[in-house]
C-alpha cells in the first residue's frame, strides 16, 4: 500500500500505511536521517520524563500515607526510575539509530508500568485513579519524544491492558468505573496515535521529497555536465578544424597544430601554470595561425624571401586572427584570440603587431611563441629545408632575453626530451590521426 501525493505529480510515495516504513534502501536513509535530526531532541525529552518523575516522589512524601510511603519510593526511585535512566543510556550506544526507537519505548513502557503499579498498590479505599498520568504519558511519548508510530503505538497499548489487568484482578474497581476509564484511556491513546502518525508521516514525506528534489537535482547536473562536456568537445573538434584549415595552407600534414598544442601544454606544466591554465593553452594554441586563412597564396606559399611590402601583409595574419576569434567571449576563444595576436610579440620588444616587451606579452602568448618558432626551425617549408632538433634548440637559446623569454627557454630545456618524443610522434612523415 502506498500513499498517493497531491505534490508528487501524481507518483506514489513507497510509504505502508500502517507501518509507515518505505521499500528497500530509502528506509534505511530514512531512519539515517530522522534520529540523527531528532536525537537531541529526543534525548532532552527523555531526560526531562526522568526529572519529571523524580519529582512527583517529593508530592508521594508529603500527601501519601507513611506506611506506603515506603514502597511507593521504591516502586518509582528502585525499580521504575533505573529503567527510565537505562532507556536515556540506550541514545548513547554505538550506532544510536538502532537501539533509540527501543529505548523510547522502554521509557514509555516504565513510566505507564509505573502508574499502573502505584494503583495497584494503594488500597481501594485511596482516591486515586491514574487517568491524567497516564493521559500525560501517552501525549509526552507520541507528541514530544518523537517516538515512531509503531513503537509509540505497541507501548500504548500495552500500558492500557496493563491498567485492565489491575484494574480487574489485582485492585478491582467497580465497572462502571472500569468502563469509564477504559474509554477515556482508549479515546486519549486513539488521539496519541493519530498525532504521532501523522508527525511521523509529515516527516517521511518531507524527507521523501527532498530527496526526490536531491535525486533530481544530481540527475539535472548530470544532464548539464554531460551536455557541457559535448559542447567541449565540440567546440574543440572545431577549433581542430578550423586550425587544421589555416596550417594546411602551407603545411603539407596539418601535424604542426598538434605539435605546437603538445609542445605549449608541456611547457605550461613545467613553468608550474595550473592544470585548467594549461588545459586552456592546449586548445587555444591550435588557433594561433588562423588568420593565415586571409592571407594570400601568393605570399603564404612563396619560396623565397618576402619583399618589406609583403611581409607588412603577412604579418597581419595576427590581427585577422584576432579579429575571427573577436565575436566569442568563452574563455576558451579569448585566449585563442589573445595568442593569435600576440604569438609574434618578442620579448625585447621587436616583435609585431604591438611591439610589446617582456611581462606586458601574456605568458601563455610567449609560451606560443617560443614552440611556434621551434616547430617551424625543425619543419619543412617552401622557403627551408627542415632543422634538426638539436640545432633548433641551440637558434633558441642563442634567442634568450631577446627573442624569447629568459626562464621559459631554461624550462625548455629541461624538457626537451619530452619535446623530442613530441616532435617523433607527429612528425610531418606519420599520417595524421584526426583521434588525437
Amino acid at each position: 500500500m502506498q500513499f498517493k501525493d497531491q505534490y508528487s505529480e501524481g507518483h506514489s510515495i513507497p510509504i505502508h500505511r500502517f507501518t509507515l516504513s518505505f521499500k528497500g534502501a530509502l528506509e534505511q536513509q530514512f531512519l539515517n536521517f530522522y534520529f540523527t535530526h531528532y536525537l537531541a531532541n529526543m534525548r532532552i525529552s527523555m531526560l526531562l520524563g526522568v526529572l519529571v518523575w523524580g519529582l512527583f516522589g517529593l508530592l508521594e512524601i508529603w500527601f501519601y500515607p507513611q506506611e506506603l510511603v515506603w514502597r511507593l519510593l521504591m516502586l518509582r526511585y528502585v525499580i521504575i526510575w533505573p529503567v527510565m535512566i537505562a532507556s536515556i543510556l540506550f541514545t548513547f550506544l554505538k550506532n544510536p539509530k538502532r537501539y533509540v526507537s527501543f529505548a523510547i519505548f522502554l521509557g514509555i513502557m516504565a513510566c505507564g508500568i509505573g502508574v499502573v503499579s502505584k494503583f495497584a498498590i494503594l488500597p481501594s479505599s485511596f482516591a486515586y485513579t491514574p487517568n491524567a498520568s497516564l493521559l500525560t504519558i501517552f501525549l509526552y511519548g507520541y507528541a514530544v519524544m518523537r517516538a515512531r508510530f509503531i513503537w509509540a503505538s505497541l507501548a500504548g497499548l500495552f500500558i492500557i491492558l496493563f491498567y485492565e489487568a489491575v484494574a480487574i484482578w489485582v485492585n478491582p474497581v467497580p465497572l462502571q468505573t472500569l468502563v469509564t476509564n477504559t474509554f477515556f484511556l482508549v479515546m486519549a491513546n486513539l488521539i496519541g496515535m493519530y498525532v504521532c502518525y501523522w508527525l511521523e508521516l509529515f516527516a517521511r514525506k518531507n524527507f521523501f521529497h527532498s530527496e526526490s528534489l536531491k535525486s533530481h537535482k544530481e540527475n539535472l547536473e548530470h544532464l548539464v555536465k554531460e551536455r557541457t562536456t559535448e559542447l567541449q568537445e565540440t567546440q574543440h573538434e572545431i577549433i581542430h578544424m578550423l586550425g587544421s584549415a589555416a596550417e594546411y595552407r602551407d603545411c603539407e600534414t596539418g601535424q604542426h597544430i598538434k605539435r605546437i598544442s603538445y609542445y605549449c601544454a608541456l611547457l605550461a606544466r613545467a613553468i608550474e601554470i595550473e592544470k585548467k591554465g594549461s588545459e586552456l593553452l592546449f586548445y587555444a594554441s591550435q588557433m594561433h595561425d588562423i588568420g593565415k586563412i586571409g592571407i594570400p597564396d601568393s605570399i603564404l606559399l612563396k619560396p623565397g624571401k618576402l619583399d618589406p611590402q609583403e611581409w607588412e601583409v603577412m604579418k597581419t595574419h595576427t590581427t585577422i586572427g584576432a579579429e575571427i576569434l573577436e565575436e566569442d567571449k568563452s574563455p576558451l576563444l579569448e585566449t585563442a584570440k589573445d595568442i593569435a595576436l600576440l604569438h609574434h610579440e618578442k620579448w625585447d620588444g621587436s616583435g609585431y603587431p604591438k611591439g610589446l616587451k617582456t611581462e606586458s606579452i601574456p605568458v601563455l602568448a610567449r609560451i606560443v611563441c617560443l614552440c611556434d618558432v621551434f616547430d617551424a626551425l625543425t619543419s619543412n617549408r617552401p622557403y627551408k629545408k627542415a632543422w634538426s632538433a638539436h640545432d633548433a634548440l641551440k637558434e633558441i637559446e642563442s634567442l634568450r632575453g631577446t627573442f624569447f623569454d629568459p626562464k621559459l627557454v631554461d624550462k625548455f630545456k629541461e624538457i626537451f626530451p619530452e619535446i623530442l618524443k613530441i616532435n617523433e610522434r607527429f612528425s610531418d612523415k606519420i599520417k595524421p590521426n584526426k583521434n588525437i
